[in-house]
């Protein structure tokens, strides 16, 4: 089906592009990190689930990282805003949306999409209510990871010695 392998190349490119800026690339000369992706079911918000869910993962199996990356997708409706909008919501609510991957510490976006005809003022405020997102998006990332420290941490606490 060509517009699978379209939204394949689409969100690839887009993972990448909102990745790459993270990586501590200089940590791995002559290294190929690979980041595989598998949406199962895409009811909008396929690229910012991806992108965090790429960063996270990168994190977590102990690759370096300048920063994780959150991000989020806001839809523009006629009278106000619908962070991480469904694909119906998309087709028929939203007169466009913004999708923003963010390098939260020098607060740098690392991939920004606009999609629809969106006048500046509605761009604007949808860039800065999906900065917001992204800062409670890493918030919760943050807290994935030090659970996740933890639980490694005592479950080989708890193996007896080899």
């Amino acid at each position: 089906d060509k517009r699978r392998i379209k939204f394949e190349q689409n969100l690839s490119s887009a993972v990448l592009r909102a990745i790459q800026a993270s990586v501590r690339l200089e940590r791995f000369p002559k290294s190929l990190l690979e980041v595989h992706v598998l949406v199962l079911n895409d009811d909008g918000g396929a690229q910012a689930a991806s992108v965090t869910c790429a960063s996270l993962a990168l994190a977590n199996s102990g690759v370096e990282l300048f920063d994780l990356v959150p991000c989020a997708n806001v839809g523009i409706g006629s009278s106000s805003f619908i962070v991480d909008p469904t694909q119906e919501q998309l087709k028929g609510d939203c007169l466009g949306s913004v999708t923003l991957a963010l390098l939260s510490a020098s607060e740098g976006i690392s991939d920004l999409a606009l999609n629809g005809p969106l006048g500046f003022d509605a761009a604007g405020q949808a860039v800065t209510a999906c900065y917001a997102e992204c800062a409670r998006v890493h918030k919760l990332m943050s807290k994935a990871l030090v659970h996740s420290a933890s639980a490694e941490h005592i479950s080989t606490a708890d193996l007896p010695p080899a």
